[in-house]
């Protein structure tokens, strides 16, 4: 048997060739389709990263804030960045964004980014908001009764205050340098020198002025929260996967949409053979005609 498909291999070397550029090109298709459809990341190994415990399918987690260098003193009042992250399962997902934008307003705060994705899966959405320190448990609680179901929320907290106690200590050490500087200045009787001395006041004064930037920003940002918030009428649309390990819903709906790509690829590939069989066929042609020629010359060497 073995022997047999050798052979038929050498006689039909040109069909051979053909089988093998099909079955490559079908067998390439489908496994990147599984692929792309069967390595997604799962919410529980996600979670795991972030939270040693889950409770309800919401893991909540408050990030470790970053030591400090500079202990401020206790009455000193931390300035925290906080960003906020949440991935929720909706039924309507314009109907979300308005409720949801009605209510950063109400709250205090303002959008930043609104990114909506229509396509034939499922509708997805991403906004993002700052929203003041003080309404963001209430913003949250509101956006959770607005969903169907809470897939993931995450808090993660830097603490910058000892960063801002040390830009605070900055601008005082240059404005006293500063100070210094002008009283030089106010003795000095020398054009050149004084020409210098304006010089580095300039430059003492543009730090400053970057310090209290970083400042405002620093106190601006403190006081907000960046809050983003994914949302999908459907759980594989989100960032993270369902919690449970096994759902056959779910591994239905993969299996469904892993077919029906494979069906495409196969679509695509009998089109681009359509296209190219007249040469596939026209090269077959050829090679037919060119044996039946050599077969000819042959029987009239040995005539």
């Amino acid at each position: 048997m073995f022997s047999k498909i050798i052979n038929w291999i050498k006689t039909h070397k040109l069909n051979t060739f053909l089988i093998i550029v099909v079955a490559y090109l079908l067998l390439g298709k489908s496994a990147s389709i599984l692929r792309y459809y069967g390595t997604g990341v799962s919410y529980d190994s996600a979670l795991s990263e972030i939270s040693p415990t889950m409770g309800g399918g919401v893991a909540r987690t408050l990030v470790n804030l970053k030591s400090s260098i500079v202990a401020p003193s206790l009455s000193q009042e931390r300035k925290v960045i906080t960003n906020t992250n949440f991935s929720l399962l909706v039924k309507n997902v314009n109907s979300f964004i308005d409720s949801a934008k009605g209510k950063v307003s109400e709250f205090g705060g303002f959008m930043v980014d609104t990114r909506i994705n229509r396509d034939e899966k499922a509708e997805t959405a991403t906004i993002q908001a700052r929203i003041p320190a003080t309404t963001l448990e209430e913003f949250s609680k509101y956006v959770r009764s607005i969903s169907v179901k809470v897939v993931y929320e995450n808090i993660v907290g830097n603490d910058i205050t000892d960063q801002y106690v040390d830009y605070e200590k900055r601008i005082v050490s240059l404005e006293s340098a500063k100070a210094k500087l002008e009283a030089i200045m106010d003795k000095a009787v020398d054009a050149r020198d004084i020409l210098d001395i304006q010089q580095k006041i300039f430059q003492i004064q543009d730090q400053i002025d970057s310090y209290k930037g970083r400042l405002d920003y620093m106190e601006k940002a403190s006081t907000t929260s960046l809050v983003t918030i994914t949302v999908s009428t459907d759980e594989l649309g989100l960032p993270y996967y369902p919690v449970k390990t096994w759902r056959p819903d779910i591994i239905f709906k993969q299996a469904v949409r892993s077919l029906l790509g494979f069906l495409m690829s196969v679509g695509t590939f009998g089109i681009w053979f359509a296209v190219f069989s007249p040469l596939v066929i026209l090269a077959i042609l050829i090679i037919k005609l060119a044996r039946k020629g050599k077969g000819k010359l042959n029987e009239i060497k040995k005539s």
